[in-house]
């Protein structure tokens, strides 16, 4: 699975700076702060402690701590790829014990609140129920180390089919909603924000 994970983000690693968004596979800064702004706008992140799944190179950090949601004792970023950590750790030196390699799965401590963007968007198996299998389960640990919400980001499949690619996997919303409903109860899915981004996209968020 590492395997997989680091094939797709090694050209874009080996290309690009931590400081440039197409790093962690985003075409612009502004495409990205377009999703990490439904999540803050959702979530009231102040005075919680907050778990960054995936966190790659710690853009999410840098927008809590731009618009003042979030303290940086309060704050923890993992991701499994080792040159995404090191990354976060240059760019954010003053925090780098904050940021930790280690497959989420791997990983027990609670928080108020997990976030997770983009970490289930690569293409990890061949057989599309294998896929979705693991989004469920990627999902279970989340709600396992959430104590108020957690709240995911994916690829949906209304993307254009002339944009999609084989290395990334484009979920079902409406399965996606339901897998949390019948499981959790309190979902909210957001998918409205898409104008100006190449490839559909959706959040949900399940609260506590």
């Amino acid at each position: 699975m590492k395997d997989k994970i680091e094939s797709y983000y090694k050209p874009l690693i080996e290309h690009y700076t931590p400081q440039d968004t197409r790093f962690v596979s985003w075409l612009t800064k502004n495409n990205q702060d377009l999703r990490f702004f439904q999540l803050i706008d959702n979530i009231e992140f102040s005075f919680n402690s907050v778990l960054d799944v995936g966190c790659g190179v710690g853009d999410f950090w840098e927008y809590l701590n731009a618009v003042g949601h979030c303290n940086v004792s309060d704050y923890k970023g993992i991701d499994i790829l080792p040159k995404m950590i090191e990354g976060a750790k240059s760019k954010f030196n003053y925090i780098e014990d904050k940021f930790e390699c280690i497959d989420v799965f791997d990983y027990f401590i609670t928080h108020d609140y997990c976030v997770s963007t983009g970490a289930i968007s690569v293409r990890l198996f061949e057989d599309d129920e294998e896929q979705k299998s693991y989004g469920y389960n990627f999902i279970d640990k989340l709600h396992s180390l959430s104590n108020k919400a957690f709240v995911i980001n994916f690829l949906s499949d209304y993307t254009d089919e002339r944009v999609k690619t084989n290395e990334l996997f484009y979920y079902t919303p409406e399965l996606m909603y339901t897998y949390c409903k019948m499981n959790y109860g309190n979902v909210k899915l957001i998918s409205d924000y898409g104008d100006g981004l190449n490839e559909d996209d959706c959040v949900i968020i399940v609260y506590k």
